[in-house]
Order: structure tokens, then C-alpha cells, then sequence
């Protein structure tokens, strides 16, 4: 994975519910790949590539385009813009935080809070609350009150850099890692000759109820699917057992809301080609859009291929370009190894 080419796609404003940054770049970018392609009413791209089969099965790949984000509650008499949550943003790491307001135009932002000074010592032991919060955009009210709305949405302004090692650091790696290995999975198969037909769903809403996918699953009736999202990795003082080092590959969601048949082929494809591959194992929801997806209609065989990453919901989330490179290749070669048949 050039790093590069996926900065300039994780740096994109993409809040759950105004992800039309995102979809626009992947058609500007990558339409190309499909035979034919549509957004639908909700703002999932779908992207269709034709195996030329007469009644073909279908293959699903859903990988959601939405990063957490905060949405606009009101403009105070200062100018401050106060703000709820969309979705789960780690509210440890909003202090003093760059952000960019998606008003009438892009506004920069800063996440302010009292400092130490003016702080109860009460205070001092504890995170402020989000509605604490408050985003300062250098504005009076009256200034800011033609520009921003409540309802308007903001993101973390944080840029991708490189760390040691090749790793990087950035925001919106959950999802637009996934988004973009499952690009590269069918660039890679792109031209060849398919049993199949093949759907790429790149979904809106994930962060904030997986809204997206399941009427995405709807619309397409697909054989199979299979879903990218990340999941947790090591690092200090994390369960051992809920996560999983980078660099070491993949993992497959493992649980009743996961197909075991599909989920196993995909075990015995990643052993045959010796990719790092762990089970990650849930007695509940994985979190993911495979909930919607698997229950959608009268139910469709779902898997879940998930990438390690640190600080996930923060500026800082932390990836191993290496495990998004295995997934790219376990998905690809389980495309040009499968049957269609295989998926009915």
C-alpha cells in the first residue's frame, strides 16, 4: 500500500451521514474498475463488476466509507460552536484537538476546554464530559451564525504522517484502511475472468448504527458477502485476548453472526497461501456491518476479514501497511479461487 495514495483518501471529510467526499473521490478514482456503478438513495456507492455468466451469483463486499465525527447542536452568544457526538469519538483525545466544521464551507477548528489553571481540583482528576466541549472557530456568534447551522457536521483535521518501522498514523483508518484494500482486491481482479459477479458496497453510516449496508444487502440480494472493517491491536494495557499485533495479518470474525462454511474457506485459503490469519471470536454482534447484511432478506452468508489498528476513533490510529496487504491478497485470491456455484 503506497502511503501516499491512502493519505490523500483517509484525509477526507467523512462523518456518518455526509460521507459524499469519500464516494466522490472513489468515482473520480476508481469507477473506472466497474461495469457499472450508482450511488443510491441513502449515499452507498455500489460499484457492479460482470462476470459475463448468465445468472450469475453474486459476491458482496461492503467496507464502509463513514469515520466518527461530531455534529453542530448550537452556536453560543461567544461563537462557540457546541457539539454532539456522531458515532464513538474517543472524547480522551478531543481536547485541543484540530477539527474542521463542514459548514456553508470548510471552517478550521479548535476543540477548547478550560485549561488547568482555571480547573477545581475535583476537576483536574477527570476527562470533561462532550457537552463540556466546545469548538472554537475565531468567530463571533453573529459571524459564525452565517456559516454554520446546527445539524452541520465536523471532523478531526489530523494529516497521515509515516511512522518508523513503515507503520502509519492518521484518523479515519477505520474504515478507509478496509476501503481501500477492498479497491485494491478488485483492481486486482479487474480484467479477469470471473465465475461471478462481484458488488462493492462502500456504505454510509456504519459509525452511527450500521444504517448503510443492510438496505445496500437489500437492493443487491447477494449470494455471499464478505465485510472489511478493522479491529483492535496490541498495545500497552489492552486485553491480550481482544487484540492482535500488527503485522501479523488478518483476522476472521468467528460467532453466530458470521457464516461458518464461508469463514472456514477463507481459514484454509489464508493457511494454503501463508498469510497471518487469527480468529476473532464473538458470542454477540461483531460490530460490524455483517449484522445488518447476514439478516437482511431472508438471510445472506456473511464473513468478516478485520485489519489490526491502534487509537482506533482517535487522530492518532495507527496501522501496519502489511496486514491491509494481506488482506487485499486474501480477498483477491478468494475471488479467482471460488466458484459461483460455491456461493449458492
Amino acid at each position: 500500500m503506497e502511503a501516499e495514495s491512502f493519505f490523500a483518501l483517509a484525509n477526507l471529510p467523512g462523518p456518518s451521514g455526509s460521507e459524499k467526499a469519500v464516494t466522490d473521490f472513489v468515482i473520480k478514482n476508481y469507477s473506472h474498475l466497474f461495469d457499472e456503478f450508482r450511488t443510491d438513495a441513502l449515499g452507498n456507492f455500489i460499484g457492479i463488476l460482470r462476470s459475463g455468466r448468465e445468472n450469475a451469483p453474486l459476491l458482496m463486499i461492503d467496507a464502509h466509507c463513514d469515520e466518527v465525527g461530531l455534529i453542530i447542536t448550537s452556536v453560543t452568544g461567544e461563537g462557540f460552536l457546541k457539539f454532539n457526538a456522531l458515532g464513538s469519538p474517543d472524547v480522551r483525545t478531543l481536547i485541543n484537538a484540530e477539527v474542521t466544521v463542514l459548514g456553508r464551507e470548510n471552517l478550521p477548528g479548535i476543540v477548547c476546554t478550560l485549561p488547568p489553571h482555571l480547573q477545581t481540583a475535583a476537576e483536574m482528576e477527570t476527562y470533561p464530559k462532550l457537552t463540556d466541549l466546545s469548538i472554537d472557530i475565531g468567530m463571533s456568534s453573529e459571524e459564525a451564525e452565517k456559516l454554520v447551522s446546527p445539524g452541520d457536521c465536523a471532523v478531526l483535521a489530523a494529516k497521515g504522517f509515516s511512522l518508523l518501522n513503515g507503520r502509519l498514523a492518521g484518523k479515519a483508518f477505520d474504515n478507509r484502511l478496509c476501503l481501500r484494500a477492498a479497491l485494491a482486491a478488485v483492481e486486482a481482479v479487474s480484467g479477469e475472468k470471473l465465475d461471478f459477479d462481484i458488488a462493492l458496497a462502500l456504505t454510509v453510516c456504519e459509525e452511527t448504527g450500521c444504517v448503510g449496508a443492510g438496505p445496500a444487502a437489500f437492493s443487491l440480494s447477494p449470494d455471499a458477502c464478505i465485510v472489511l472493517d478493522v479491529t483492535f491491536g496490541s498495545q500497552p494495557d489492552a486485553p491480550g485476548e481482544a487484540t492482535f499485533d500488527l503485522g501479523s495479518g488478518v483476522t476472521l470474525c468467528v460467532g453466530p453472526f458470521t457464516d461458518r462454511t464461508l469463514t472456514d474457506r477463507l481459514f484454509d485459503l489464508a493457511g494454503e497461501l501463508e498469510i497471518g490469519c487469527s480468529p476473532e471470536v464473538y458470542g454477540t454482534s461483531t460490530g460490524t456491518n455483517a449484522t445488518p447484511v447476514q439478516i437482511t432478506r431472508c438471510g445472506i452468508p456473511t464473513a468478516v476479514i478485520s485489519v489490526p489498528i491502534r487509537n482506533m476513533h482517535t487522530p492518532v490510529e495507527v496501522c501496519d501497511p502489511s496486514d491491509s496487504d494481506a488482506a487485499v491478497k486474501l480477498l483477491s485470491e478468494f475471488i479467482r479461487r471460488t466458484k459461483g456455484d460455491d456461493l449458492r
